[in-house]
């Protein structure tokens, strides 16, 4: 009986620390793969740019401790001088009020994001015009054919009508008979 009693407790501690094992490497993995600051996930960020350099650029954290302890003393010392920014910041940080940190915001990842939108929306733009251009070419094309088939056909026409080499000679009158103008009588 001992022995199940003691079972179940280490089985229990076992799992709790496997738990906490498991909480700790969530953090670790959140920590290293989710901006502090905005939120935004590494993979989501990544496809527009660089995540390390937004960390340590853009979004450090350390810069955000610094600032706000910097409003603080500001503040303490003489606030008559501070921004209205500064102010209207440490107001909010006092109430608690975040809405001052760029939550699920950056300032490259819009920048860049929408660049690539317009670079999309043109290459769209650019492929709805080639593949417009490409249908009137084939068109032309068909057109063409059709009109290398026929003068082809009207070629064979009169060399079989007139003979090889009278046919250009008749030629001309063909197409004096199509402008209105009568043909020679054939003998």
């Amino acid at each position: 009986m001992i022995i199940l009693l003691l079972n179940l407790i280490f089985g229990m501690i076992i799992d709790a620390f496997g738990e906490l094992r498991d909480q700790k490497r969530f953090n670790e993995e959140d920590s290293k793969n989710v901006c502090f600051i905005c939120g935004l996930d590494r993979s989501e960020y990544e496809r527009h740019a660089n995540f390390e350099e937004h960390i340590r650029e853009e979004h450090q954290p350390w810069a955000y401790i610094n600032y706000l302890a910097y409003l603080k003393r500001k503040y303490e010392q003489n606030r008559l001088e501070m921004t209205y920014v500064e102010n209207n910041v440490y107001e909010k940080y006092l109430d608690k009020d975040y809405s001052w940190i760029p939550i699920a915001r950056s300032l490259t990842y819009e920048t860049v994001k929408k660049s690539v939108d317009e670079e999309k929306s043109i290459t769209n733009n650019i492929n709805e015009l080639l593949k417009a251009h490409q249908a009137k070419v084939d068109q032309d094309l068909k057109e063409n054919t059709l009109v290398d088939f026929k003068e082809d056909l009207i070629r064979d026409l009169k060399e079989e009508l007139f003979g090889e080499a009278g046919g250009r000679q008749q030629s001309n009158s063909i197409n004096k008979a199509r402008s209105g103008a009568s043909l020679p009588k054939r003998d």
